[in-house]
């Protein structure tokens, strides 16, 4: 859908959501009085955490019916994450993300990728229809001002974000659900490449390095353009494949490609990017003045971040500038950071470039 599309699409959508629920105000005061349009308000409040929970929540089910494994999920302000066997809980700022959750898992198996990622994605829908289909007829049925008054407010906020993941748009921070989902049913060019990078993902964790994968998955893919995020996932497992097989020069004009697309990369994208690129001026071409410049974008962008990919840029910049006392700091936690990669093959890759870079 094109951009102007979009957006009138999500204005419309916007449109109807508050007249919905103006309705629903007007059916509850007039019906059951100031009682119940105060009960449909704590309910409506309720049910902005609890409508994407319920989201995420059917991505997680039908993920892991999918053969998925849990990495992170987040619900309006809360967020659960994995880090090797260990599961954190914090509290976000939901004001500074476009979206009201997020849903993030890996594939433990390769076997049908394509019609188990629909699954995955098609879970948060699914999930929302299945509390549509329950509460709607309920409350039609009773015809109570109390009963619409405490399920009205989630239904309307429910059918707000079934519509929105249904239908094929977009945001700043990536495709929503139904663009993700009619993409897969076309078989376009963008859902076919995230299809081979979750098969590259799902080799990976039955132990395969990024050099080790089958190399149709990376090479023989059609033509995506720069601005499709999955451009550049696909250059980035590109680098790992070179960097993987020693192939240097390779890995490093790979990466360096990213450099002039940084502008398209997705935030969930962008550390891990920006890391690589430290790394590879760092320590693959020794060019002291880029790597300063992506060391620095690095350390805005996730300065206390603690994955595996993210400490080996911090050595990598450490070392080159001669700090030996933050070199030796930065390779007990890289190392750390590789016990608890939940990927056996990416885990084997990090290994690799541990002994490379500090020796052992």
């Amino acid at each position: 859908m094109k951009r102007g599309a979009e957006k009138a699409a999500r204005v419309l959508l916007g449109v109807l959501f508050f007249a919905a629920l103006a309705a629903l105000m007007y059916v509850c005061f007039f019906g059951g009085g100031m009682a119940a349009a105060i009960v449909l308000i704590v309910s409506y409040a309720v049910s902005l955490f609890l409508m994407p929970a319920l989201h995420e929540a059917g991505h997680l089910l039908f993920g892991a019916l999918a053969g998925f494994r849990f990495l992170e999920v987040r619900f309006s302000f809360l967020q659960i994450s994995r880090d090797g066997e260990k599961i954190s809980v914090r509290f976000v700022n939901p004001l500074q993300t476009e979206t009201a959750g997020h849903c993030r898992m890996y594939p433990a198996k390769i076997e049908g990728m394509g019609a188990r990622f629909t699954l995955f994605v098609a879970g948060g829908v699914l999930a929302q229809a299945a509390y549509l289909i329950v509460c709607l007829p309920v409350c039609f049925a009773l015809g109570n001002a109390f009963l619409w008054a405490t399920l009205g407010g989630s239904c309307v906020y429910c059918a707000y974000l079934f519509c929105l993941n249904l239908l094929p748009l977009a945001g700043e921070e990536g495709e929503f659900d139904g663009a993700l989902l009619w993409g897969l049913l076309r078989r376009d060019p963008s859902a076919r490449t995230a299809v081979a990078l979750l098969t590259l993902q799902g080799q990976f964790f039955e132990g395969r390095t990024p050099g080790e994968a089958e190399k149709e998955l990376l090479f023989d893919l059609p033509q995506i353009p720069e601005d499709d995020p999955n451009f550049s996932r696909l250059q980035y497992y590109r680098y790992l494949y070179f960097l993987d097989r020693g192939e240097k020069e390779q890995a490093a004009k790979s990466v360096l490609r990213l450099a002039d697309c940084l502008e398209y990369i997705l935030p969930d994208d962008l550390l891990s990017i920006l890391a690589e690129l430290t790394y590879t001026c760092a320590f693959l071409v020794r060019d002291k003045q880029e790597a300063e410049r992506y060391h620095a974008r690095m350390e805005r962008a996730g300065g206390g971040n603690k994955a595996a990919d993210v400490l080996r840029a911090w050595l990598a910049y450490a070392l080159l500038i001669g700090d030996g006392a933050q070199a030796v700091s930065f390779a007990a936690e890289y190392k750390n950071a590789i016990a608890r990669t939940p990927l056996a093959g990416m885990r084997r890759l990090e290994e690799k470039l541990y002994a490379e870079l500090y020796g052992g």
